[in-house]
């Protein structure tokens, strides 16, 4: 189901479960299915490789110290659950992101949570909450929608806030990653140019603030504007722009010599 958001220059459609957003009826790119445009770098080419070959030796041994045999049916069985792996293990991510951002949504403007008690939410959650009260966040915009009527693309930006040492506009982007990677740097950007665009408000600085997984210390990268970099971006929505109208033109092939 869709939901609207009145912007100021525009009425946003986002369906939560699709992560489709629309305007005037139409379906406009996100800042995060934009960036998933962007070559695969080398450490995520080899993960996509790694992970289903490591998920079919694990199988197979593990039958065989079972004492059984091995038959080609077991070895097609054991492909095709190996193959989804890759899937399984992002979808969990994207759960534990999820579950990390609602949290701290909910604890920042006082509203009703359950304490997590998991071995893996918990202490991120512990340790988001610990930098929070560090810095001094005092939340401008949570979760808001942006969308930009110049360029067309839309997103949902994490955190707008000032803090104990600044009241400029801070935009923070969270990641729950294994690293942060350098392709990240053009999500804010994208954000940065939405929000000035549809408030004129000024962003001072940018972060991407990476809080892990397996208990190591929380990662802070400053994002500084760049001209070029967002072009780059708006690369991406031009290569966006291209692949819709390739699926609306005529794909016949003819032949030569024509048969008889």
């Amino acid at each position: 189901m869709f939901h609207e958001y009145k912007l100021k220059h525009a009425t946003l459609e986002y369906e939560e479960e699709s992560h489709c957003y629309k305007v005037n009826g139409k379906i406009v790119p996100s800042v995060t299915g934009l960036s998933n445009l962007l070559p695969k770098g080398f450490h995520l080419l080899k993960w996509l490789i790694d992970t289903p070959m490591d998920r079919y030796a694990e199988l197979v041994l593990s039958h065989l110290e079972k004492g059984n045999e091995i038959s080609s049916l077991n070895l097609k069985k054991f492909k095709k659950e190996a193959k989804l792996e890759n899937d399984r293990i992002k979808e969990t991510a994207g759960d534990i992101g999820s579950d990390l951002h609602e949290l701290y949504e909910k604890w920042k403007l006082g509203k009703p949570f359950i304490e997590p008690k998991d071995n893996i939410i918990k202490p991120m959650f512990d340790k988001l909450r610990k930098f929070d009260e560090h810095i001094g966040i005092k939340p401008i915009y949570i979760e808001k929608k942006i969308y930009s009527k110049k360029y067309n693309y839309a997103g949902t930006l994490d955190l707008i806030c000032t803090t104990k040492k600044s009241n400029e506009l801070t935009l923070i982007d969270w990641k729950t990653s294994k690293a942060i990677y350098d392709n990240y740097i053009y999500q804010p950007m994208a954000y940065k140019f939405a929000f000035e665009e549809e408030t004129g408000e000024k962003i001072k600085s940018m972060k991407i603030i990476r809080i892990p997984k397996n208990g190591g210390n929380i990662e802070i990268k400053d994002i500084t504007w760049n001209k070029t970099h967002f072009k780059t971006f708006l690369g991406l929505v031009h290569q966006w722009n291209s692949n819709e109208l390739l699926k609306t033109q005529d794909k016949s092939i003819t032949t030569y010599p024509k048969e008889k």
